[in-house]
């Protein structure tokens, strides 16, 4: 690594944060399209990071480690290796790097399935795959009329903050965050399409909800039904709205990820909104080290 600088990242890096994670994603078989703006958001939530450059001043490997939220358990470690400098160390150096700015929580990362490399080297430095899921896309438009859902409403955020913690409290992977926390990664994001959003609502009451990001295609982050409104067909019903409603926005596909095992049947529900597999990526958690 002596041919190599080292820093930690700024806020102009986000572009090349994101060219270089999207393609060490694409590279193992994922989608690999996340939203520059998605990494400023992480930049101005992370503690450390750590940037290597080559002489050229290429950014060629990167890790991020974000705070956890308030009431969570375990970080999102957020990082990789450009494909042309795999096989030098300089992953397994960085995510020994990333565990001990992580401690005292629990990390995950996550790779594709088949990708054997992000494999071996999790594995390597003791992370276990925990859970695998689902990712999805649909082409937009098209999908029999549905009633019409509500438009979003940023003055019903902290409702809408409310029912999804009440429709995601106790599922896999599930974080208690604050409302800034929550709505900071979701209604505030830079990339939030609320013109897109969608909740269904019983009288006053919002049951579910739809949110998109603008990824280039559009990412559905987050869809949820409270409880006692589920087995309905709501979240379907919101889900061909808002393929409707993208292609007219000038988007021609959607895509989502799924936890496989999800108690609440979600990949059932996208399937039926037209969303197909393309791929499987699982989840690797390194456990919390007791203090010393």
């Amino acid at each position: 690594m002596t041919d190599l600088h080292a820093r930690p990242c700024r806020l102009d890096d986000a572009p090349a944060v994101a060219e270089l994670v999207n393609t060490a994603i694409a590279a193992g078989g994922g989608r690999g399209e996340f939203a520059v703006s998605e990494f400023e958001d992480e930049l101005r939530r992370c503690e450390h990071t750590r940037a290597l450059f080559d002489p050229d001043g290429n950014m060629v490997a990167v890790g991020l480690v974000p705070r956890p939220p308030a009431g969570g358990d375990h970080v999102e470690l957020i990082g990789g290796i450009h494909p042309a400098w795999r096989g030098r160390g300089l992953g397994r150096e960085l995510l020994a790097w990333q565990l001990e700015r992580s401690a005292p929580w629990s990390a995950q990362v996550f790779a594709t399935v088949g990708d054997e490399s992000a494999a071996a080297l999790y594995e390597r430095l003791g992370f276990t795959p925990m859970r695998y899921f689902l990712e999805m896309s649909a082409p937009t438009g098209g999908g029999a009329p549905v009633p019409p859902g509500a438009a979003f409403d940023p003055a019903r955020a902290q409702e809408l903050y409310r029912v999804h913690c009440d429709a995601f409290r106790g599922l896999w992977g599930y974080q208690e965050r604050t409302f800034d926390e929550w709505a900071d990664a979701t209604v505030r994001a830079a990339s939030f399409r609320p013109d897109l959003a969608r909740l269904a609502v019983d009288g006053d009451t919002i049951t579910a909800y739809v949110l998109p990001y603008d990824r280039g295609s559009l990412y559905i982050g987050q869809v949820g039904t409270a409880a006692q409104y589920r087995r309905r067909g709501i979240a379907t019903a919101l889900l061909t709205e808002v393929l409707s409603a993208a292609a007219g926005a000038g988007f021609e596909q959607a895509t989502l990820d799924a936890d496989a095992a999800n108690p609440t049947g979600a990949p059932s529900v996208y399937a039926n909104a037209g969303f197909v597999v393309d791929q499987h990526v699982v989840v690797y958690r390194h456990e919390a080290q007791p203090a010393r």
